[in-house]
């Protein structure tokens, strides 16, 4: 089984450094330019099915790629981005400060939950979940997924069995940064590609 994991394209939130969570932010201009590099890139690889987060900047991001193929997509609330509850829509400095006010730890904490929304935790059960039942029913087929930063990196923690303390900087990736990951029967996995973005230089 091969994995290709891409985070969305640049969206105007991003720019602005405004938390978008669950939000519906569409794709700025630099990152429908980042979609269509994007697509350029993915048309070297096989691809058999597409799961994409339902949120619009993930799909925004795969559409130039759907114009030129006719492949299977899935959209799916399982790959969203971290819901962010009362912080969505904020600026990230915002909660930066909130997180300080609480006794929290930006980098060394990941159990706290955003009121209204998800802990860091809650992310990567929701994301590891989904991931066990992909890589059963997808046995050996070459899967396309779309999502998001944080959704991204608990993909990639579940995926190489690592801790959030030691490894989420790693694994934090740009916008339509591409990863791929190939997954032997036994288990076992080989790494491609981690978060380049080659394809936007």
């Amino acid at each position: 089984m091969k994995l290709l994991i891409v985070r969305h394209a640049e969206t105007p939130h991003n720019i602005k450094k405004i938390l978008q969570g669950h939000s519906e932010i569409g794709l700025s201009k630099k990152g429908k330019a980042q979609a269509k590099k994007l697509t350029e890139r993915l048309l070297k690889e096989k691809v058999d099915i597409i799961y994409c987060s339902d949120l619009i900047r993930a799909r925004e991001t795969i559409k130039p790629f759907l114009k030129l193929n006719k492949i299977p997509v899935v959209y799916t609330k399982h790959l969203r981005e971290r819901n962010l509850g009362i912080f969505e829509g904020k600026k990230l400095v915002k909660f930066l400060k909130w997180i300080k006010e609480e006794g929290y730890s930006e980098s060394s904490n990941f159990n706290f939950k955003i009121p209204g929304g998800e802990s860091f935790q809650d992310l990567k059960k929701r994301t590891s979940e989904f991931l066990k039942t992909l890589i059963k029913k997808e046995k050996g087929k070459n899967v396309l997924l779309v999502t998001h930063g944080g959704t991204k990196v608990a993909l990639l923690l579940s995926l190489f069995n690592k801790k959030e303390k030691t490894h989420y900087k790693k694994y934090a990736s740009s916008n339509a940064a591409l990863s791929i990951i190939s997954i032997r029967d036994n288990g076992k996995h080989k790494t491609r590609l981690l978060n380049s973005i080659a394809h936007l230089q």
